[in-house]
């Protein structure tokens, strides 16, 4: 989950919540775990980030080889 503190950052959280029950299985309250996250998924983000740049420069390389052997056919 995302979320602000009071400062205006951005912070994420993974969250578990699980049903606290009496001796008759009836519902008394609710169990909660929080992980701060915000570290794991910046890095997830700036992997996703370096991915995209990574095919972009494949892109135009393969162009470019394209373009290349055009060039060389032309030439011959």
């Amino acid at each position: 989950e995302e979320f602000r503190t009071a400062d205006g950052q951005v912070r994420y959280i993974q969250v578990l919540k699980a049903p606290v029950l009496d001796s008759r299985q009836r519902t008394i309250g609710t169990q909660v775990m929080l992980w701060d996250i915000t570290d794991r998924r910046r890095a997830e983000q700036s992997l996703e980030e370096f991915a995209r740049e990574l095919e972009s420069r494949n892109t135009a390389l393969e162009q470019s080889e394209d373009q290349l052997r055009q060039q060389r056919s032309i030439l011959e």
